[in-house]
């Protein structure tokens, strides 16, 4: 329940509009919607005030009431479509392999070194340190994950969401989202944030949205922004990633449209690692069933062909790597091909299981001539491509082929042959964000602190450069989402 609370002054000045970046001609249509929005109809008083209910919004929000708060979480969709990209995910969380000094020097490492040395390095020292506990919390708190797995080639596990990839996510979510109604946290739906709400010492105290009700002002001793990426605002991608960037197919929600990070930006935030394909994630995916026909679990065993016949991409640097070559291919569509022997492989199995459930078909030959002109490729190309290759391979190696493979290289040669076909590329979400510290509090672009403020999740960070590893993001939202509602917590009894 919402109860009175004395807060700050606040003025015309002090309320930021979430509208807008860039062009002078767009900060001045700001200043027209300035005084198209008045003051709320109404005023609700809480401690925390909850932008999102992604994986990183239930998590804080469920963090931040368990800490004492009283808490609301706004989202600007229906309950039916709760949940954001994080609904739509696999379900991976990215684990260390055990809690010993070795392990999670390990997984630092493969984080550190999957981002080219250019991600956010202190994050991923917080991500080491407490994602293994945070998932316990999370098992604690209702949600049922699957033992973990091994995560070839990488040196850690993922915990994946019960009963299996691209499924157990909503159950996930939903359990979470139980414990906090049940403790009496609030959501309002069909609620959309508009404006950050400022006092006059610079301080964030609310949010002012408009939903049913009209314009409402939430009030807070805290914010926090996890409104997820911006993968579905073509004019972002235009300013930011690339003239053509909004062409791409977005697999995620079409919704994910970067509300959060502008208002953030009204407020004074920095935007970090905001341009070219590095800031985004790519797949390349079954155009049949976009947001779950992602044969990633299998692909670093395959052998990536294109439309003239031949390798594009060292298969087992994984999906992502994947997805942005597949973007310079002819016709930009790709297969990945493997034999009867690499199909019996767990991950691979695992994501021929998928397609299976997902009714997404499997191309199936004999013959490598026969597979050839299943998918689309002149039959004496991919045989010379698969001779040469089978050529290079020793030791789970192909150090020699064109291009190298670096690890879990498997002959193709033995019948019958198969192919994830056709994949197409499409933005998942977006790497670039909100500048943070490793207490999730809002940074401007001189490092100063924005008081009052934490961003979480996808939209946050920015915690990853040109690629990450699976279980990467969802475990980002956890331990981060946990964090900020921790603080969040705490800034409710020192206000």
């Amino acid at each position: 329940m919402s109860k009175p609370k004395k807060t700050r002054s606040i003025s015309r000045r002090n309320v930021l509009l979430g509208i807008g970046v860039g062009a002078a001609s767009i900060s001045a249509l700001n200043s027209a919607q300035a005084q198209l929005l008045p003051a709320g109809r109404r005023t609700e008083n809480h401690d925390v005030v909850v932008i999102g209910t992604g994986m990183a919004g239930t998590v804080s929000s469920l963090q931040a009431k368990q800490g004492g708060a009283d808490v609301i979480v706004l989202e600007k969709m229906s309950e039916s479509r709760n949940g954001g990209n994080s609904r739509l995910a696999g379900g991976f969380f990215a684990i260390p392999t055990d809690d010993s000094a070795e392990a999670k020097q390990q997984f630092l490492e493969d984080f550190t070194n999957k981002s080219q040395g250019r991600g956010n390095i202190p994050i991923y020292r917080v991500l080491t340190e407490h994602v293994r506990g945070d998932v316990a919390w999370m098992q604690q708190n209702g949600a049922k994950l699957l033992p973990p797995v091994h995560d070839a080639p990488y040196r850690l596990d993922n915990a994946l969401a019960a009963p299996g990839a691209y499924v157990g996510m909503p159950d996930l979510l939903g359990a979470l989202r139980q414990r906090f109604t049940a403790a009496g946290g609030k959501i309002a739906y069909d609620t959309k944030a508009k404006q950050l709400i400022m006092d006059n010492l610079g301080h964030v105290i609310g949010v002012r949205a408009v939903g049913h009700d009209g314009v409402v002002d939430y009030m807070g001793n805290a914010v926090i922004i996890a409104t997820g990426g911006y993968a579905g605002n073509k004019l972002m991608l235009e300013q930011y990633v690339d003239p053509n960037a909004d062409a791409m197919m977005v697999r995620g929600r079409t919704w994910a449209s970067g509300e959060g990070l502008i208002m953030a930006q009204e407020a004074g935030a920095g935007l970090v690692n905001m341009a070219g394909l590095t800031s985004l994630h790519i797949a390349a995916v079954s155009p049949q069933e976009t947001s779950s026909g992602n044969p990633f679990l299998g692909l670093p065993y395959c052998v990536g062909i294109n439309r003239d016949g031949k390798r594009y991409v060292d298969e087992s640097h994984g999906y992502v790597s994947n997805g942005k070559a597949s973007l310079r291919q002819p016709g930009q569509k790709v297969a990945l091909i493997f034999d009867a022997d690499i199909a019996k492989m767990p991950n691979v199995a695992a994501s021929v299981a998928t397609f299976q459930r997902l009714r997404i078909p499997i191309m199936q030959a004999n013959t490598l001539d026969e597979l050839a002109g299943k998918i689309g490729v002149a039959p004496a190309a991919l045989a010379e491509t698969v001779r040469s290759f089978n050529g290079t391979v020793q030791d789970g190696k192909a150090p020699t082929a064109v291009p190298p493979k670096d690890a879990l290289a498997y002959k193709i040669q033995t019948a019958p042959f198969y192919a994830f076909y056709p994949l197409v590329p499409g933005v998942t979400l977006s790497f670039g964000g909100i500048t943070i510290n490793t207490n999730a509090q809002v940074l401007e672009a001189d490092g100063r602190v924005i008081p009052g403020l934490y961003a979480v999740g996808e939209g946050a960070g920015a915690l990853y450069y040109d690629d990450y590893i699976s279980g990467g993001s969802l475990a980002n939202c956890l331990v981060m989402g946990r964090i900020a509602g921790q603080q969040a917590a705490l800034a409710k009894k020192q206000g």
